[in-house]
């Protein structure tokens, strides 16, 4: 497969837009934690998300190694 500048700069969108979720995630946890309420569902979302960035992470580096050796 051959990938492109557009592509590596896809994936960073999509990386940083997963940033941003994990983050917001994050902090659903935190406030239902001080009002002592279940978690278990906003913790299982977030482990979601952190699988989700780390896939992304892989194929950015996939993409740009890629890209390195054009």
């Amino acid at each position: 497969m051959i990938f492109t500048q557009a592509d590596l700069d896809i994936v960073d969108r999509h990386i940083a837009e997963s940033e941003e979720q994990v983050s917001r995630q994050e902090r659903k946890v935190t406030v239902l934690r001080m009002q002592h309420l279940d978690t278990e569902l906003a913790e299982n979302i977030l482990k979601v998300f952190y699988e989700t960035l780390l896939i992304q992470n892989a194929n950015r580096d996939m993409i740009a190694a890629h890209l390195r050796q054009k």
